[in-house]
């Protein structure tokens, strides 16, 4: 695939990409040779929402602009098992087949609804679990809710549920 040539998207497209794209994210703990993680920043569905021509996952945005256009039936699968990054050096084509045995190799695959990821470990996780601990001492020390949502970039209903212990329950 290496000596197919990259989609061209006009700048205004690869702008907008660019604008969502945070360069310094985690470097994956079980492959810290591949560097940080590129986060997309924008809508998450939970892998990232992108629209160019049409409506993209951002990783796969991110395969045609750095690499090539994506056959029929290919996925883009991830080195690093984040599925908010779009770090090209991160991506890899593949088969449904090989996302599965990916998946199963990696330790993801979950049979069972209860052993789903939660908290930092949820694709869709915006706190960790170290800001749930500073959020609730905060919260004790007089920080209202909303001002809580602004510095850590929720809405201030979720400061409420995780103050009330409604979520982030594993966090102590």
């Amino acid at each position: 695939m290496s000596n197919v040539a990259p989609i061209i998207y006009d700048s205004k497209t690869i702008a907008r990409f660019w604008a969502k794209v945070d360069k310094n994210g985690p470097v994956p703990a079980h492959m810290p040779h591949l560097g940080q993680c590129w986060a997309w920043t924008g809508a998450l569905t939970p892998y990232g929402s992108f629209t160019a021509h049409k409506q993209v996952r951002a990783h796969r945005f991110s395969w045609e602009l750095h690499c090539c256009s994506i056959p029929a039936g290919i996925h883009v699968l991830h080195h690093c098992d984040n599925p908010k990054c779009v770090n090209p050096s991160h991506l890899f084509l593949g088969t449904h087949t090989d996302n599965m045995q990916d998946m199963i190799a990696k330790g993801r695959f979950v049979s069972h609804q209860s052993a789903r990821p939660h908290g930092e470990k949820h694709a869709l996780a915006k706190l960790t679990d170290a800001d749930v601990v500073r959020i609730r001492e905060m919260n004790l020390n007089g920080e209202s809710q909303a001002r809580l949502g602004s510095l850590f970039n929720v809405n201030s209903s979720t400061i409420g549920h995780v103050v009330r212990r409604e979520t982030w329950k594993h966090v102590l």
